[in-house]
C-alpha cells in the first residue's frame, strides 16, 4: 500500500536491523509475547508477500491482520499440496541423537513444510533429493517444529560430504550436533 515515504514498499529493502529494533521497542513497552507473534505470524506473512507477490486490491490492502495470516496459511498449504507425491527412498532409518529422532525427509511436501516451519530454504533441495544427490535429515523431538536439519551431499564417486547443519532460521548448532552430523555423513559412503 502507498506510504508517505514511497508509493510502493519494497520488502527486499526493509533492513532486518529495523525489524529487530522494532522488536526491542515492543519488548520495552508491552507485556505480550512479541517473539512468538513475530516468528509464527509476522515473518511468515512477510515471506508470503515477498514470494507470492499477490496483487492486492484497495480493500485487501486495508484488510485485518487475520485476513493476511489466513492468506499466508492458504498459500503455504497450497504450495505443500503441489509437492505431494514427489518422493524418494534414500536415507538411513532409526538414527537417534541424545533425546532426538533423526529422520530422513523423503518427500517434497515435508521438505516444503519443514522449510516453512524452520524459516529456511529446504524446498530448494527438492530436485537434488529426488535425484538422490542430496539427503536431508530432520532432527526432531515432540515439539511443533524440528530442532535442526542436516544436509548431506551424495557424490558420484560413492562418497558423501556434510553440507550443512542448521537450526531455526539457519541458526548455528552445537559442536556436538555438528560432530554427530559428520558421523551420519560418513555412514553414506559406499
Amino acid at each position: 500500500s502507498p506510504h508517505w515515504f514511497a508509493r510502493d514498499l519494497n520488502l527486499d529493502a526493509v533492513p532486518l536491523g529495523l525489524l529487530r529494533g522494532a522488536v526491542e521497542q515492543f519488548h520495552a513497552r508491552l507485556s505480550i509475547d512479541v517473539d512468538a507473534f513475530l516468528e509464527q505470524e509476522f515473518i511468515p506473512v512477510l515471506g508470503w508477500l515477498a514470494r507470492a507477490n499477490p496483487r492486492l486490491d484497495a480493500n485487501q490492502q486495508r484488510a485485518s491482520w487475520n485476513w493476511y495470516l489466513g492468506r499466508y496459511r492458504e498459500w503455504s498449504e497450497y504450495e505443500r499440496r503441489k509437492r505431494e507425491g514427489r518422493c524418494w527412498t534414500h536415507g538411513i532409518e532409526g538414527l537417534h541423537w541424545k533425546r532426538f529422532d533423526v529422520i530422513p525427509v523423503r518427500n517434497a511436501a515435508t521438505l516444503w513444510k519443514h522449510g516453512e516451519l524452520m524459516r529456511t530454504c529446504l524446498a530448494r533441495y527438492e530436485d537434488h533429493c529426488s535425484k538422490e544427490t542430496y539427503i536431508v535429515y530432520s532432527v526432531e523431538n515432540v515439539t511443533t517444529r524440528p530442532y535442526a536439519h542436516i544436509g548431506i551431499k551424495l557424490l558420484d564417486d560413492g562418497n558423501s560430504e556434510l553440507d550443512q547443519v542448521a537450526g531455526f532460521a539457519n541458526a548455528k548448532v552445537s559442536q556436538e550436533l555438528w560432530d554427530f552430523a559428520v558421523e551420519v555423513a560418513g555412514r553414506h559412503r559406499d
